[in-house]
């Protein structure tokens, strides 16, 4: 069954209704951007913790990296912002 949603999508980008079912198949399965997320949110919030909130953006970025641990800085900071991580507004 595919839903409204995913045919609205379909109307408003001229898709053909072959990707609308495969739109709505595939909608429970987390993306790959969603489960690097999850597994890099848990080392974000150590890095902050060990540093009991006082680095920035920029520090935990670095401290990752020295930790071997590939991430972007923007991703650290689009995690950090979903998280509400105060630090966040004294870039």
């Amino acid at each position: 069954m595919v839903s409204s949603r995913s045919v609205l999508f379909c109307r408003l980008h001229q898709q053909p209704r072959y990707l609308c079912k495969s739109i709505e198949m595939y909608a429970d399965k987390p993306s790959h951007r969603v489960k690097r997320w999850q597994s890099l949110e848990p080392e974000v919030l150590k890095v902050c913790d060990e540093s009991r909130n006082f680095y920035g953006i920029h520090q935990i970025w670095e401290q990752h990296h020295r930790e071997l641990i590939s991430i972007g800085r923007w991703t650290v900071q689009r995690i950090m912002k979903a998280l509400e991580i105060a630090k966040l507004l004294m870039l």
